[in-house]
């Protein structure tokens, strides 16, 4: 499961061209809920203190393109 979760946050990132993903889910079982949405400091007014835009800035350099990240071709961010 979390290697789909960190391929849909680099689908997610890619289609808001570099502007927001979702992160931090909570739940059990089949059901994940309470997300966090990932920003930059233009939006951070927008989704609440929680909003790390510390996390958000790092994304390029600290995602690893994992296996459904190549079978669906996005392509790995240069470091």
């Amino acid at each position: 499961v979390g290697l789909f979760l960190c391929f849909v946050q680099h689908v997610q990132y890619h289609l808001t061209n570099n502007m927001v993903y979702l992160s931090d889910f909570q739940g059990s079982g089949d059901l994940l809920t309470d997300c966090q949405v990932l920003t930059g400091s233009a939006f951070v007014k927008n989704f609440g203190s929680r909003n790390s835009t510390s996390a958000f800035n790092s994304f390029k350099s600290m995602h690893r393109c994992n296996k459904f990240c190549h079978v669906f071709g996005l392509q790995p961010y240069s470091t």
